[in-house]
């Protein structure tokens, strides 16, 4: 599987205004302020495509009605165009050629909210606990669940290289963050909008490669080949 991460953004940002316009986003932030007791202030959440970089997508703010008290909470969307609706995917590492660790290390994030968009349903994660979880049981979940790489084709003849994940089921990571799965998960119905944009996402995401990008894919796609034959 290749991603562009050009690509990729431009497409969440798509992805957030059309679930923001359906109310998806607003039932979000309101779970999200239920989770910490804010469950009668009033909330907003602001997209902050700036802080992209650093694993945050948005903000969300509650403001209390009784005290005028205000909190604030950070998000990091994942959203999901397909695959099992009951696993959640964790980034391991974020470039397996530099061994840099993946977002489930050392984020300051406070949730990762995996939106599922073609089955309707959000699983909102508080981002400590799940850390926490990942790092009692790394060894153990590595040996249970299959890891997967993932080549990344940044595009402008930039070096495409992998990332690596693990899919572990909803009700397995909920059980080892201690806490219930259902009070973290919302429904909602897909607009039409969004299935059309799911439906059209491979035509609109083809890209043109030059031909330094093409050997650049090609040279990491064999770098990817040799480390599988040498771990079968």
């Amino acid at each position: 599987m290749i991603t562009n991460y050009k690509q990729d953004e431009k497409f969440s940002r798509v992805y957030y205004e059309i679930l923001q316009k359906d109310g998806v986003i607003d039932q979000i932030s309101k779970r999200i302020a239920e989770l910490n007791d804010h469950a009668h202030d009033e909330t907003i959440e602001v997209h902050q495509p700036e802080l992209q970089k650093v694993g945050i997508d948005a903000l969300v703010f509650t403001v209390s009605v009784s005290d005028g008290s205000s909190d604030k909470f950070s998000a990091d969307y994942k959203f999901l165009r397909k695959g099992d609706p009951n696993q959640a995917t964790v980034e391991i590492l974020s470039n397996v050629e530099r061994k840099v660790p993946g977002w489930i290390s050392g984020k300051r994030m406070d949730y990762v909210v995996y939106v599922h968009m073609a089955d309707g349903k959000v699983v909102i994660a508080p981002y400590r606990e799940l850390e926490e979880a990942w790092e009692r049981t790394e060894k153990e979940w590595e040996e249970e669940y299959k890891t997967f790489e993932a080549q990344t084709g940044y595009g402008n003849g930039k070096r495409a290289y992998h990332t690596r994940c693990i899919k572990i089921p909803y009700d397995v990571l909920f059980a080892a963050m201690r806490l219930d799965l259902a009070q973290h998960t919302l429904d909602f119905k897909p607009s039409q909008s969004l299935l059309n944009l799911l439906k059209s996402f491979k035509i609109k995401t083809r890209i043109e490669k030059t031909p330094n990008e093409k050997a650049a894919e090609l040279a990491a796609y064999e770098a990817f080949a040799r480390r599988k034959e040498l771990h079968e």
